[in-house]
């Protein structure tokens, strides 16, 4: 029998669901069908840890779609738009380094000051993995 994790958390926490679909992508070989036998399922089913988890996906959902927001702003120069929404929600759109980079190559333009960006953060290592 095949078995294989799944990504469950977001952020550390687990990611509350109800329902699961399986969509087999390929048989073996072109004269097999599929055929799942067996499918189990672990998790918790305590409604008041589930809340939980639900409110923590529901803040995640948020912050994503107002990150969706803020990178479209971004992108269509819409910059009251973005400084306002980033200043209300307090929700980053990236590292500061690449906001920064942004900022010094698309709005200014300067090119010297974008090497000295980059080399900045090459000495503290944020290209190191």
């Amino acid at each position: 029998p095949e078995s294989f994790p799944l990504n469950y958390e977001i952020e550390g926490s687990p990611l509350p669901c109800r329902f699961i679909k399986i969509v087999p992508l390929q048989a073996w070989g072109p004269s097999f069908n599929f055929s799942i036998w067996y499918i189990e399922l672990a998790g918790d089913t305590r409604w008041e840890e589930v809340k939980h988890y639900i409110k923590l996906y529901n803040r995640y959902r948020e912050k994503e779609a107002i990150r969706l927001c803020l990178k479209h702003f971004r992108q269509r120069s819409y910059t009251d738009a973005y400084e306002a929404l980033s200043k209300n929600t307090n929700v980053q759109l990236e590292h500061p380094i690449l906001t920064r980079l942004h900022t010094l190559l698309v709005l200014n333009g300067d090119f010297k000051a974008c090497e000295e960006l980059i080399t900045q953060a090459s000495n503290e290592g944020m290209f190191d993995q």
